[in-house]
C-alpha cells in the first residue's frame, strides 16, 4: 500500500528541476506581450526606428561634396617682373566669379572677375591695369592671378575665393589659396654689392700702400749702403 501511495505522489507532483528559471519566464512573458500588441503599434515602432537611422544609413542623404583645402605659398618677387599667384578651384565647381583680395589694404579688392569680365568698381587703384586672371573664363578651375610689373608695394598676403551656382543659390567659398608675396626694395641688393666693393677696394688700397712703403724702405737702405762705401 505504501508503495502505491509513493508512486501516486511522484506522478502528481512534478520535480522541482522541471520548473523554468525566472529569467526564462520573463522572456516568455515579453514575447507574449509583443505578440498581443496591435499591428499598428508595431508598425509605428519600426517606422520610427528606420526614420532615426535615415541620416546615417541612407547614402543619398550624406553630403558628397568636399570642402576645398586652403593652399598656402610664399613667393619672392623681383621689381619689374611678372608673377603668377596660383589658385585652383575643385573640378566639380561651377565657377561664376573669382575674387582676389588683400586684407591689409583699405580697399581689399585686388581683382574681381565675373562671367569672364573684370569688374573695376571698388578695385584697389594700385593694381589697376596690372592684374588679370591666367584663365579669364576660369572654366578649367585655374583661378591663378597674373601680376605684372611687380613692385615693392605689392608685398603682402593675397587670398583667392570664388562664387559658384548650386541649384538656385549662389555660394561664396572660403579662401582656397593664400599667397604671401615679398618684393624687396630695389636698392637692397645693390647696397650690399656696393658695400662689398668698397671694402674690397679699401683692402687693396691698404695692401698697396704697405707694399710701396716696404719698397721705399728697401730702396733707401740700399742707397745708404752704397754711399758709405
Amino acid at each position: 500500500m505504501s508503495v502505491v501511495l509513493l508512486l501516486l505522489f511522484s506522478v502528481c507532483i512534478p520535480p522541482l528541476s522541471a520548473a523554468p528559471p525566472p529569467r526564462a519566464q520573463a522572456s516568455v512573458q515579453v514575447t507574449l506581450n509583443a505578440a498581443q500588441r496591435p499591428a499598428g503599434s508595431a508598425a509605428s515602432v519600426s517606422a520610427s526606428s528606420s526614420t532615426g537611422n535615415m541620416g546615417t544609413s541612407d547614402p543619398k542623404k550624406q553630403p558628397t561634396e568636399q570642402c576645398p583645402v586652403t593652399e598656402r605659398r610664399n613667393l619672392v618677387g623681383v621689381s619689374g617682373q611678372t608673377l603668377t599667384l596660383p589658385c585652383r578651384a575643385p573640378a566639380n565647381a561651377s565657377v561664376m566669379a573669382v575674387m582676389w583680395t588683400r586684407r591689409d589694404l583699405k580697399t581689399e579688392n585686388v581683382l574681381l572677375v565675373q562671367d569672364g569680365k573684370a569688374v573695376l568698381v571698388d578695385q584697389q587703384p594700385w593694381f589697376r591695369g596690372r592684374v588679370t586672371l591666367k584663365n579669364q573664363l576660369a572654366k578649367s578651375g585655374d583661378l591663378s592671378l597674373v601680376l605684372k610689373d611687380v613692385k615693392p608695394g605689392d608685398t603682402g598676403t593675397y587670398e583667392c575665393r570664388y562664387k559658384e551656382r548650386r541649384a538656385m543659390m549662389i555660394i561664396t567659398s572660403d579662401s582656397v589659396s593664400t599667397v604671401t608675396l615679398t618684393v624687396p626694395l630695389a636698392g637692397d641688393g645693390s647696397d650690399d654689392a656696393k658695400r662689398q666693393h668698397t671694402m674690397r677696394t679699401m683692402t687693396l688700397s691698404v695692401v698697396g700702400v704697405i707694399v710701396l712703403f716696404v719698397l721705399f724702405v728697401v730702396v733707401v737702405v740700399t742707397i745708404c749702403r752704397r754711399c758709405r762705401r
